[in-house]
């Protein structure tokens, strides 16, 4: 019975044994050779284990040329990421493969995830700074195989190189590649006009400078889309309180006198229109009251009267007309009102003192008036404003100014109270410019009931600018050198395209792109000055 229980349990072992065997031969297994041939190069990728696992593992990477030689002197950077997914972030790395010798570059790449979403692999072959080949995959751990999905090389024929020179320094130019005599850079090359290695995605050649992944993530190349943005624009600046220079009166005299009584005798009063100002006695007045009364006697005498003087003829009635007429119009140029006048008519004598009244409703803001003063004619006497409504001057810088127009809203707001905005429009644009601070003069105006706003006030000032939605990019992403304005659009794989567009205003942080652009495109908003360095060394901003 024990022997046959220990041959049972012997068997069950070496059981065991050939599954764990099979099991661990199983998981380390080399996934088939994957070639695929793209432009004038053959790429080769296989992972192991075969599928990938969640963790490390090994990717091999092979590569030859058209000939079928062996490349061995190039560099080959392995990109791997998986795009965010819900309750999962992003994830990408970059790893540079080894060589291993026979064309062979082997990198160990940490896939951190698993499941039935892929990663996608981009394998890049470089040789003295000219990216020879680029070629996308997809690897699913769990799963067999690598796939392969798409691939692009430099064009066929790598060109003839005129010099080799160091991007920091261009002035350098040696006849074979090494180090820069001053930085001890490598050495990149120049290829003669017209031969210069140009990337394709179709028949149509382009100019694109290439700029290895691995570089791009040391200069910090950031990406955005062209994209069709809602324009606004808020305009903020600092506006200074004015009365309303429309609605401001002067009361003056045309004709000397003495003030006899005041009605108004204080600065910032407040008086309605026709209410009564001062009393005054004028000789000059009484003299020309008089006059007009005489005037006025002759022609309202009774037609009875008229009649006993057989020599009155027509021509006589028309001067005395034309008299009462010129004595009226005295009596009203002086601001003697109708009401008055007809009151003299009725009392049939002059008055000693007139009244004056208001012409407005407002306040006060200037009162040289002064019981039993003399006052010669012309002198200012009140200054009344209206403060129903108020002026508010702000300055606008110059490049801001094609966004103001005549009626458009703007807001403002008091320091003491920041959280009231009160509502009006800009009214007027001034026509000048101050020379020192670069700024134009704009004239907003607010209705006032409650007279919060009073004149000689700060105030900040908000204009808003809605324009639309149009064609936009980040300011960072152009490169203005003076006389035109380039972007860097990336093209895929490295490849970027300098591109030479028409700009509108700026707004805010972004430019309007007027053309050569389109929506959707993609461009650098940042590293595009180093990617220029790059370009001029290169050649391709040359060609442009």
């Amino acid at each position: 019975m024990k022997i046959r229980f220990s041959l049972r349990l012997y068997r069950l072992f070496i059981a065991l044994t050939f599954v764990s065997i099979m099991a661990f031969l199983s998981g380390c297994a080399v996934s088939e050779d994957t070639a695929q041939t793209v432009g004038g190069y053959t790429i080769a990728l296989k992972v192991s284990p075969d599928p990938p696992a969640v963790g490390s593992n090994t990717f091999t990477v092979k590569v030859e040329d058209a000939s079928g030689k062996l490349i061995n002197d190039a560099t080959v950077h392995i990109h791997y990421s998986m795009p965010a997914m819900a309750g999962m972030p992003a994830m990408e790395d970059e790893a540079e493969a080894t060589q291993a010798g026979n064309g062979v570059y082997e990198a160990q790449i940490d896939l951190g995830a698993g499941g039935k979403f892929p990663w996608d692999v981009i394998v890049e072959v470089i040789q003295s700074q000219n990216i020879l080949v680029v070629t996308q995959w997809q690897v699913t751990p769990g799963t067999k195989g690598v796939k392969f999905a798409s691939g692009e090389s430099s064009a066929t024929g790598a060109g003839e190189v005129d010099y080799y020179t160091c991007t920091m320094h261009p002035s350098v130019k040696e006849k074979d590649p090494g180090k820069c005599p001053i930085c001890a850079m490598d050495l990149v090359p120049v290829y003669e006009e017209g031969d210069a290695p140009q990337t394709e995605t179709s028949a149509k050649q382009e100019r694109t400078v290439s700029v290895p992944l691995y570089q791009q993530q040391l200069i910090g190349v950031q990406r955005d889309k062209v994209k069709l943005r809602p324009v606004a624009k808020t305009i903020r600046t600092v506006g200074h309180v004015a009365y309303n220079e429309t609605k401001l009166a002067t009361i003056n005299l045309k004709f000397s006198g003495w003030i006899e009584k005041l009605y108004v005798d204080y600065t910032g009063q407040f008086v309605k229109r026709g209410q009564p100002l001062f009393d005054i006695y004028s000789p000059e007045l009484v003299s020309t009251q008089e006059e007009y009364l005489q005037v006025f006697e002759e022609a309202t005498r009774p037609a009875s009267l008229a009649s006993l003087d057989r020599q009155t003829s027509a021509t006589g009635d028309n001067k005395q007309n034309s008299l009462l007429k010129s004595a009226r119009q005295r009596l009203l140029i002086w601001g003697i009102s109708e009401k008055q006048i007809r009151a003299i008519e009725n009392a049939g004598a002059p008055k000693l003192t007139l009244t004056f009244d208001s012409p407005i409703t407002g306040h006060v803001i200037e009162k040289n008036a002064l019981e039993g003063r003399h006052i010669k004619q012309g002198t200012d006497l009140y200054t009344i404003a209206d403060l129903s409504t108020v002026w508010v001057h702000a300055d606008i810088y110059e490049y801001e100014l094609p966004f103001i127009k005549v009626r458009q809203t703007a807001e403002i707001s008091l320091a003491y109270d920041p959280g009231v905005n009160y509502t009006g429009k800009v009214d007027y644009i001034y026509p000048t410019l101050e020379s020192k601070t670069r700024t134009a003069k704009i004239r907003l105006v607010f209705p006032n009931p409650d007279l919060i706003l009073k004149p000689d006030m700060y105030a900040d000032v908000q204009i808003k600018v809605q324009q639309g939605e149009q064609l936009t990019i980040p300011e960072t992403a152009v490169l203005n050198t003076g006389m035109r304005q380039l972007v860097f659009v990336d093209r895929g794989n490295g490849r970027f395209e300098p591109r030479e567009i028409k700009l509108g205003a700026k707004v805010n942080r972004y430019y309007v792109v007027l053309e050569g652009l389109e929506e959707d495109e993609i461009i650098v908003k940042s590293g595009n000055f180093l990617i220029d360095a790059e370009a001029h060394v290169q050649g391709v901003l040359q060609t442009m």
